[in-house]
């Protein structure tokens, strides 16, 4: 995924953001997801091999609020976002607009020790404004049930494949995230917060990962090593009754090259703005 490629007049950019997204781990658990937990072979029949996935914690959950979320075909999200970047202390114009994420049909799944699960399609258009420039994760199914939002797609077999996005139990989230920019260990934080963005501000489950350390990556015999630091704060934020609400990721980047430095620094934010899941206004 060839990040910022088009964000900014400067040529070395695309070199730049080609680093930068080897360095951030900046992958679609959607396309190969290592967690990949669960499959089925279809709707009301059997998975065909035991599912490894925890069953659902019958304690008190760390997180409240998300036992009751229901999604349908029909459901949407709109989620409004910024995106602010500059290279070598010149600022690139801010790039803004609004995305939606729908359900447009479901499917009942049953999986081995979690039984039947309804499964949405999913479905992302650009509503407005300029193309996301982190690239938007293009999950083809989705589900909520009992506290945990799920992420699913159907392998090369037609079985599907189901992993945890976010667990209310304990703050559990997927190894690299909604967004897939977390490092793929778990989270530093998870906490009850806020999310306060230009777009929302409510209350959140907070789930943030900093990335402090320089990634040393080998891709097609070409290396990424060394000679490059990075400094970035990511957080993804879950709202009570409706699931993933916003993120934010934010820091500078140093690359060093034949004893020249080349600064980029850059913001996202994400927030969640509409949705006929639940009522906003309802939210803390």
């Amino acid at each position: 995924m060839a990040l910022y490629a088009t964000a900014s007049k400067h040529p070395p950019y695309r070199y730049l953001a080609w680093c930068l997204a080897i360095a951030l781990n900046a992958c679609n658990v959607n396309s190969n997801p290592d967690n990949a937990a669960t499959t089925g072979s279809g709707a009301g029949v059997e998975s065909k091999t035991q599912a490894p996935l925890p069953p659902v914690s019958r304690d008190a959950p760390q997180f409240t609020g998300f036992a009751d979320i229901r999604y349908f075909a029909g459901g949407y999200f709109d989620f409004s976002w910024r995106y602010l970047s500059s290279y070598n202390g010149i600022d690139d114009p801010e790039q803004t607009g609004m995305v939606r994420l729908e359900f447009i049909d479901a499917i009942d799944v049953a999986f081995t020790n979690l039984g039947t699960l309804t499964l949405y399609k999913t479905r992302t258009s650009t509503l407005s404004g300029d193309t996301f420039p982190l690239g938007w994760p293009a999950y083809e199914y989705m589900a909520a049930q009992e506290g945990r939002i799920y992420i699913a797609y159907k392998d090369a077999a037609g079985d599907f494949a189901l992993s945890i996005l976010f667990d209310a139990a304990d703050g559990y989230v997927d190894q690299q995230g909604f967004f897939g920019f977390f490092a793929g260990d778990r989270p530093e934080t998870v906490s009850n917060n806020r999310i306060q963005n230009p777009f929302i501000d409510h209350a959140a489950v907070v789930i943030n990962e900093p990335l402090k350390e320089p990634r040393c990556v080998s891709e097609t015999q070409q290396s990424v090593c060394g000679n490059q630091s990075h400094d970035y704060d990511v957080r993804e934020y879950y709202l009570p009754n409706i699931g993933f609400g916003g993120f934010y990721r934010a820091g500078s980047s140093e690359f060093t090259s034949n004893g020249h430095t080349d600064h980029y620094a850059s913001r996202v934010e994400v927030g969640l703005n509409a949705t006929n899941i639940y009522d906003l206004n309802a939210l803390n």
